[in-house]
């Protein structure tokens, strides 16, 4: 494997580094893996189907926890999260929010490389944090669900496919509709946060 992702990346070699607001990434590799769930397993949904080989042509990092309610307020200054506490994930936040946060992100790390401090510019090396992936891995992927509804087996309630409540319905009791009409018909109320 090429481990030459970033050439600023601390210790390539062990594929995990941090940032500078304690983040950790773990370096996926370039490779191929068959992503699915064949059609006779057991409580297999439908949604996991089907079996296809998925290609990362590049290897990049991925952080290896959830992004703390805390490392969020450092770069956003605000805190969206119900449920709260400094080391809790950070939640009830939409896709494009996130976006923004990894923009942030990485303006911040790009200018404490730019600035480095007395004590990296005394060491022979200076060496800088890995760029987080542009984009987020969602609990589900919501570019399958363009255009359609997901809804709530147990609260009978539907949202559109990139709600912050959808994303974190179970895969168990998650149901995916085509329109509005189907998920009313169905018995499903809609989402009073994104009112599709």
């Amino acid at each position: 494997m090429n481990n030459s992702v970033d050439n600023s990346i601390k210790n390539p070699s062990s594929g995990l580094t941090s940032n500078s607001i304690g983040m950790e990434f773990v370096l996926i590799p370039a490779g191929e893996f068959d992503m699915g769930s064949p059609m006779h397993e057991k409580r297999r949904k439908l949604w996991e189907s089907p079996v296809h080989r998925v290609t990362i042509k590049k290897p990049f990092y991925l952080s290896k926890y959830p992004v703390t309610q805390e490392q969020w307020q450092v770069v956003m200054g605000d805190n969206p999260s119900y449920f709260r506490g400094e080391k809790h994930p950070v939640e009830n936040v939409s896709w494009n929010e996130v976006q923004v946060f990894f923009s942030k992100l990485n303006a911040l790390e790009n200018a404490r490389e730019n600035n480095p401090t007395p004590e990296q510019t005394s060491t022979p090396e200076v060496t800088s944090t890995p760029k987080p992936v542009q984009t987020p891995v969602p609990t589900y992927p919501t570019s399958d669900y363009a255009g359609k509804y997901i809804g709530n087996s147990d609260s009978k309630i539907f949202h559109y496919a990139d709600c912050s409540s959808a994303e974190r319905i179970s895969p168990e009791n998650r149901v995916i509709f085509n329109s509005r009409e189907e998920a009313i018909a169905a018995g499903h109320r809609p989402c009073k946060r994104c009112n599709p």
